[in-house]
């Protein structure tokens, strides 16, 4: 089973705490939206972004006080500080393998289905294909590489031994030592590469006015950049935007 965890940022560090909940229950539906039952969702916030209780008993949310990030590393760390806080609530209720997915990110509802179908797998998937969509240009793009720009790009064998048991407890777990960019490196070096997701896993969304990290596709001058984009551009069909839940917002 998976647990897929959705890390939230304050309303104080929002620049529109509304525009900040429209993001996420986009995604939060994303992932819920799921073929498959067998997932578990954890949602880590300051303040609950929900007027009332989940109505799904796999869904938990866990307000916790966090102190409010004002820098771009220190929005960052507070990102791992509640996955890290996630991570307490799985050790408790223990899973195979997370997927940590950003608030503004959209995830494909193949995901659950394929991990529960597959043998058990040493390290995890590499979200290596996916999609790029700016809300500035109301345009799709393919992407390769995902995992270097976009942090919703794995999905990961847990350890339960590794894993804390109370929020006081540091934790080196590695996906909070090494992030999104290098976990693959991590897992060749132990000679247990991970392996591919056979199918394009996730949308990195861009142009939100909420991101912190990242590229912006409308905001590309070079012409011979903005050309490679555009050979990149796929059609955004009825399909897509139902299996990733692409709603406007």
């Amino acid at each position: 089973m998976i647990t897929f965890i959705i890390p939230l940022q304050s309303r104080e560090a929002s620049k529109s705490w509304t525009h900040v909940k429209a993001l996420f229950f986009r995604t939060y539906q994303s992932v819920i939206n799921q073929t498959n039952a067998g997932f578990k969702v954890v949602v880590v916030c300051n303040e609950s972004p929900f007027t009332q209780e989940p109505e799904f008993p796999q869904v938990k949310v866990v307000v916790d006080e966090f102190k409010i990030p004002e820098t771009p590393e220190e929005r960052m760390l507070d990102k791992w500080k509640k996955v890290h806080r996630a991570l307490v609530e799985i050790a408790h209720e223990f899973t195979d393998y997370v997927m940590v997915v950003d608030a503004d990110d959209l995830i494909t509802n193949k995901i659950a289905e394929f991990v529960n179908q597959e043998r058990l797998n040493p390290s995890g998937w590499l979200v290596d294909k996916g999609y790029i969509f700016d809300e500035g240009l109301n345009q799709l793009y393919t992407r390769s590489l995902l995992s270097k720009i976009c942090g919703t790009s794995s999905i990961i064998r847990l350890h339960q031994a590794d894993l804390p048991i109370t929020k006081e407890e540091e934790c080196h777990h590695f996906m909070l030592s090494h992030g999104h960019t290098k976990i693959d490196e991590y897992f060749e070096k132990l000679g247990a590469p991970m392996e591919i997701l056979p199918f394009r896993g996730v949308i990195y969304m861009t142009g939100t006015s909420e991101n912190h990290t990242g590229i912006e596709v409308s905001r590309l001058r070079s012409g011979r950049t903005m050309l490679k984009w555009l050979f990149k551009r796929v059609a955004l069909t009825k399909k897509i935007r139902e299996e990733f839940n692409l709603l406007s917002l």
